[in-house]
């Protein structure tokens, strides 16, 4: 009950007992258990230059149906992107996906760490970003035609 006491938490003391700093990125990493969603918050305003380049690679990606952007809650300056592929599409894609993505995050937030790309084909990572808010991107359905509804055509 002194004024210096200071209150830790049980998780925090085998990195204590250990002689590590519990705010190093590496035990910030091994302290969420293997598998925990992120604490995603909504994305706020995204800067315009961001947003642009952000929708101009989506568009150039055509495996991606969707993708939410929003803010990881632990850190003000990161985004993250969650990326709803196709049905088809494999590990591979996604990569490429991922790699293009963080081109993009290279040239406007100067670090690729700074965004990070999820696959968001997972229905409770999905529900996750979903909750964070609408879809940042839509891939536009293509139109059918009078033909194309009278054969069955997709």
């Amino acid at each position: 009950a002194s004024p210096g006491e200071v209150q830790i938490a049980p998780a925090l003391l085998p990195f204590l007992a250990a002689g590590l700093d519990p705010n190093t990125p590496e035990a910030l990493r091994a302290r969420r258990p293997v598998g925990d969603l992120p604490d995603l918050a909504a994305s706020g305003e995204v800067p315009a230059e961001l947003a642009d380049a952000l929708r101009i690679a989506l568009v150039e990606l055509p495996i991606v149906s969707r993708a939410w952007l929003a803010r990881l809650a632990s850190a003000d300056d990161t985004w993250t992107l969650g990326v709803d592929l196709s049905a088809d599409a494999g590990l591979g894609e996604f990569d490429q996906v991922r790699n293009r993505l963080h081109a993009v995050a290279d040239e406007q937030l100067g670090s690729r760490r700074r965004l990070a790309v999820t696959d968001a084909r997972s229905p409770a990572l999905r529900a996750e970003y979903e909750a964070t808010g609408a879809p940042f991107y839509t891939r536009a359905q293509p139109k059918r035609g009078f033909f194309d509804r009278l054969l069955g055509r997709r």
